[in-house]
């Protein structure tokens, strides 16, 4: 299950896998742009995504890249495990369709 902070650029929330969603997974490269598309439930602040409302266009943001890649390095030298893309707080960017 990942959760997800998503943004469209001026509005941050947080999305949810409430069902599985196989487009969704923990390689995805931060600044990853899906789309958000027909009803979808929202609880206590969070978008709660079955694969039937998420859209992966792909994509990444460079500067995105760098900083996950200096965590990955200063984790390597304080003796902490890779965090993986599932669990760095990056962007996702969304666009949202009725």
């Amino acid at each position: 299950m990942l959760q997800l902070q998503m943004t469209d650029g001026i509005h941050h929330i947080q999305g949810m896998e409430y069902q599985p969603i196989p487009q969704l997974h923990s390689g995805l490269s931060p600044g990853t742009k899906v789309m958000i598309q027909g009803k979808v439930a929202f609880r206590l602040g969070v978008l709660l995504l079955k694969s039937e409302n998420v859209k992966l266009l792909g994509g990444e943001v460079d500067s995105l890249l760098e900083t996950f890649a200096l965590e990955r390095v200063l984790a390597r030298l304080i003796g902490e495990e890779d965090c993986s893309p599932d669990i760095v707080r990056s962007d996702i960017a969304i666009c949202f369709l009725p």
